[in-house]
């Protein structure tokens, strides 16, 4: 086996819903829960996630629907979004989250 492959093999994922359900939406929501209390663009989501920059829009779209996000302001042509402390959903997925994160799957 080579180092490269060998690497990738024993790479161990992050706990967290990332972890379980392995697409788009979830890295999001990971990512949104573990920094709660910043605000984020799309291009920062796309880079700490690796989602497609045009995956990012749809996640985002599906997020502000549920309102675990909300938009926080605007800077230039950027939109900024945070965790949406305020909605049910959002506290559950963050409690969830915390706990996945003590105790991974």
């Amino acid at each position: 086996m080579t180092g490269q492959i060998q690497k990738e093999k024993t790479k161990k994922q992050a706990p967290g819903f990332e972890s379980i359900f392995k697409n788009d939406i979830a890295a999001a929501i990971d990512y949104i829960c573990k920094n709660y209390d910043s605000d984020f663009g799309l291009s920062e989501l796309s880079e700490k996630t690796g989602i497609s920059s045009r995956n990012v829009y749809r996640v985002i779209d599906v997020l502000l629907a549920k309102r675990i996000v909300r938009k926080t302001r605007e800077i230039g042509s950027a939109r900024m979004f945070q965790y949406n402390d305020g909605n049910n959903q959002a506290t559950i997925l963050k409690s969830a989250y915390d706990l996945l994160i003590k105790r991974p799957v």
